[in-house]
């Protein structure tokens, strides 16, 4: 049913949280855009089958925590811009950080 999706956008919808299920039959995303939100934390561990995941947009939600993000070795950009984090998983400072490959894009 969601094979053929590369990009899923939800913004500006108030979400607080995400169903861990939703990501289950996507593993052709490339594009994850959830901004302008609520969203105030995001646990990746339960989706590491959407590996094929390029490009990351969290930015203007009240994350404080996000975790899991080292499933994701396609990873380009990630913004996380306008957040309250406080808990990052080690993967962004060891790998993007270190990589160049931070992203702090307005979108």
């Amino acid at each position: 049913m969601w094979s053929n999706l590369k990009k899923l956008r939800v913004t500006n919808h108030l979400i607080a949280s995400v169903d861990p299920q939703l990501f289950k039959q996507m593993n052709g995303v490339e594009e994850l855009d959830l901004r302008d939100n609520k969203l105030e934390s995001l646990d990746f561990t339960q989706h590491n089958n959407i590996r094929s995941l390029e490009k990351i947009i969290l930015s203007n939600n009240v994350l404080r925590s996000i975790q899991g993000l080292q499933a994701f070795y396609q990873l380009q950009q990630l913004n996380l811009a306008n957040n309250d984090l406080t808990d990052v998983s080690e993967f962004i400072t060891a790998q993007l950080w270190v990589k160049n490959k931070w992203r702090d894009n307005s979108q």
